[in-house]
């Protein structure tokens, strides 16, 4: 039971990693593909987004449907609105403990201020596509691949805590830009999986996510 315990985890995170490895090269290649192309504007904005969560969510389906690792989902609780409202403030408030932590490390707040050189024509469309994919749907499937598969595997094998810093560290490096941060947001997050389940990590983490798209924008 044991050695076929590892091999589901081993598998898994080979799946994942290729999932996201492959994502990646096709983020690169449309990039190239579409600079000198006569597109919408607000197309080649959103194509390595689309691709992302496209090749995120295909990885999450295949998964389910042709690997078939037994895994023990997480005990959903449906939230209430007290609860979403709460769990927004925790992830508004991991984006502050975040910004502090980036601040501790490298002397400066994260702000890209990304409407600097976007024409106000075109500002409310990229608001809106980031809104829709890096606030929404990026963080859900992130939810549903690292707390919702990865990590019940891996507590079957690891146990409770090792699972837990090795997601999070997996977690960190898909954010390396922000790893440190992006580590301790991932212990949160699976501490609210296991005590609440998904749902709850996909309302803190699209909080987080918009609470981080506004100060970039503003």
């Amino acid at each position: 039971m044991t050695d076929t315990r590892v091999k589901h985890l081993v598998v898994t995170l080979a799946f994942f990693f290729a999932v996201i490895f492959l994502s990646g090269i096709a983020m690169i290649l449309a990039s190239r593909v579409i600079r000198d192309v006569s597109v919408f504007w607000v197309l080649k904005q959103a194509a390595p987004s689309i691709i992302f969560a496209s090749f995120l969510a295909a990885g999450i389906f295949s998964f389910d449907r042709m690997i078939r690792v037994p895994y023990a989902p997480a005990v959903e609780r449906i939230p209430r609105a007290w609860d979403v409202f709460m769990l927004a403030l925790l992830g508004g408030a991991l984006f502050v403990l975040s910004a502090l932590i980036r601040y501790a490390c490298e002397g400066y707040f994260p702000n890209s201020n990304v409407h600097a050189d976007i024409p106000v024509a075109r500002f409310a469309p990229y608001f809106f596509l980031a809104m829709l994919f890096t606030g929404v749907v990026q963080p859900v499937l992130e939810e549903l691949i690292f707390r919702g598969r990865i990590l019940p595997v891996a507590r079957g094998v690891l146990g409770t805590l090792t699972s837990v810093v090795l997601v999070s560290a997996l977690f960190s490096l898909l954010h390396y830009s922000n790893m440190y941060s992006s580590f301790i947001f991932s212990i949160v997050m699976c501490i609210l999986a296991l005590r609440q389940g998904i749902r709850a990590c996909m309302v803190a983490h699209i909080a987080y996510n918009i609470v981080s798209i506004l100060v970039d924008a503003f």
